[in-house]
């Protein structure tokens, strides 16, 4: 195989000759595009008016293939006016043309040049397409607004360069409240409408409630310079600017346990928030977070329980608020409901170094809370002899042998401690099974706990995939928590 695809490539440049256009075609054989563009951009310089039609129509597959679809069509503009080039040179620049014009969602156009290509697909194609355009055009103005975002959604993955087409669906983003949509389909837009205050508006309010304060200043001061301002930009500056203020100082007195001067300031942001923002947004989530944070600070212990159990209810995506829980459940004593929350958070972010301190923590935690200490029991040091160990025994059970207490309650409470002794001895006074319990593992399943290592109890209820068979799969959302960024 290899000998054989060396012998091609040798044959390849066998046949294209050792000239400044052979090179070209060398590059773009191997999809050198940028190269192969550079060196034409020489070649046709130096030509000047003599330059070959090919040159430009090699240029112009090269931007198609760079998604540079003006300079496509542009150089294959050059030869379709060229009364002079070569039919085939001209169906090959329409072919190229008109997939331009697709990518800027000029479809009528496409549909000319596909005619004169020749190329049935590209034909069936551009055809598709401009029906496509004027299906969502009906269905949007017939009120059919899902119908219309679909067909819009192909649209634009059919002409990625097509603006209006983004235009248009951030506009409908904006209106169902989808901001997430909108802040994807805005990023180039400004270019493009550097004079639409309303689009610099929007953009602003987005910033604003997912959480970057610089960005929303910047697009609602450039929306204020502009002509016919919407409104609300005086206010939303208002806003920005609490936020900005209020959410740091709410971090500072939560620190120094200022408690009451933290829940104003937090509510000072929540409320800001609230005047644009919706209850899904970063900012607002920010801002219930800190709110859990002074509660859990203030001693409150089931009162924060029931906010975070709350919060994980209503907003279930978002890892901040099961690693809260997940502390709190810490300092509670339940250690498998914190392991519960970090490994659930774990499997939406494996990288979070705080989620897998959080799981060690937990599992350490469980550990020594249900590890028995032997040595403890009889009352001996960890470096005693086997013969101390059994003077310590019978010492032990002649305090506690039950014959030796007549009131009930006592001689109960000795039975239960003559079972503790017995195992103690049991396990202590046995050479093979005291070493394996100093070693950590537990004397009467030497290998139950080998892996435990890095063991995560809910593997057998969230298959991870890595293996044959069905196993279903239980995810609990995909989020990653929130960023929440302060460089005004």
């Amino acid at each position: 195989m290899f000998f054989w695809l060396l012998y091609s490539v040798y044959g390849f440049f066998q046949q294209v000759p050792n000239t400044p256009l052979g090179r070209v075609e060398q590059l773009m054989a191997f999809h050198r595009f940028w190269d192969a563009y550079q060196e034409l951009n020489q070649i046709i310089q130096n030509d000047g008016k003599k330059a070959e039609m090919k040159l430009y129509r090699l240029r112009s597959h090269c931007a198609l293939s760079m998604s540079m679809s003006n300079e496509a069509i542009n150089d294959a503009s050059v030869v379709l006016n060229n009364k002079n080039a070569d039919n085939q040179e001209k169906q090959l620049c329409s072919n190229i043309r008109a997939r331009a014009y697709m990518q800027l969602g000029k479809f009528n156009e496409a549909q000319v040049d596909a005619n004169n290509s020749g190329d049935r697909q590209l034909i069936r194609t551009a055809q598709e397409c401009g029906k496509m355009a004027l299906s969502y055009e009906s269905y949007l103005k017939s009120g059919q607004v899902g119908e219309a975002v679909q067909l819009l959604d192909q649209l634009i993955k059919i002409a990625p360069h097509a603006q209006q087409f983004a235009f248009e669906r951030a506009q409908i983003a904006w209106n169902m409240n989808d901001y997430g949509r909108f802040s994807e389909l805005s990023k180039n837009l400004a270019s493009s409408y550097p004079e639409d205050s309303t689009l610099m508006y929007r953009m602003g309010i987005v910033s604003f409630c997912n959480g970057n304060i610089e960005e929303a200043s910047k697009h609602i001061n450039s929306a204020i310079k502009l002509k016919k301002p919407p409104k609300n930009c005086s206010v939303a500056l208002s806003s920005i600017s609490d936020v900005n203020k209020f959410y740091p100082e709410a971090n500072r007195l939560l620190k120094m346990n200022n408690h009451i001067e933290a829940k104003n300031a937090i509510e000072k942001v929540h409320n800001a928030g609230l005047l644009f923002c919706s209850e899904n947004s970063v900012l607002i989530q920010a801002a219930y977070l800190i709110k859990a944070q002074i509660i859990r600070s203030m001693g409150n212990k089931n009162e924060t329980l029931d906010f975070l159990n709350n919060m994980t209810s209503k907003y279930p995506d978002n890892n901040d608020f099961l690693i809260e829980r997940g502390e709190l459940n810490l300092e509670l004593g339940d250690y498998d409901a914190a392991l519960f929350d970090f490994s659930t958070a774990q499997r939406r972010n494996p990288n979070d170094s705080r989620i897998q301190n959080g799981i060690n923590k937990a599992q350490q935690m469980k550990k020594q809370a249900t590890t028995v200490d032997y040595y403890k029991i009889l009352d001996v040091p960890r470096d005693t002899s086997m013969n101390d160990i059994k003077l310590a025994y019978k010492k032990k059970v002649r305090e506690w042998h039950p014959d030796r207490f007549g009131d009930k309650e006592k001689k109960k409470e000795a039975e239960s401690m003559m079972k503790q002794i017995n195992i103690a001895y049991d396990v202590l006074g046995n050479p093979q099974k005291k070493q394996l319990y100093d070693a950590g593992r537990d004397p009467e399943d030497p290998m139950g706990d080998q892996n435990m290592h890095g063991f995560n109890p809910f593997d057998m209820f969230f298959n991870r995939g890595g293996g044959g068979g069905g196993g279903e799969y239980f995810q609990f959302g995909g989020g990653q928590g929130f960023r929440f960024e302060f460089r005004f």
